[in-house]
């Protein structure tokens, strides 16, 4: 997985942000802090590559079997 790429557009359509649900039952809602996070809704497919972008780095550290460095 590449942190750098969001490989399907994320969800913004409460707020701007999504809810991240955990396998140990908790779940957070995250605000996405990027404006060109919040500017791929709707854009379909493969959104592309962005270097340094918070919200993609959130989304990595939550995934169940994050990227080994």
């Amino acid at each position: 997985m590449n942190v750098d790429q969001w490989q399907n557009y994320p969800g913004a359509r409460h707020g701007n942000s999504s809810g991240l649900s955990f396998a140990d039952g908790h779940s957070e809602v995250w605000r996405w802090v990027e404006p060109t996070t919040a500017g791929l809704k709707g854009s379909g497919g493969f959104a592309g590559t962005f270097k340094g972008n918070r919200d993609l780095k959130r989304v990595a550290q939550a995934y169940i079997d994050p990227p080994k460095p």
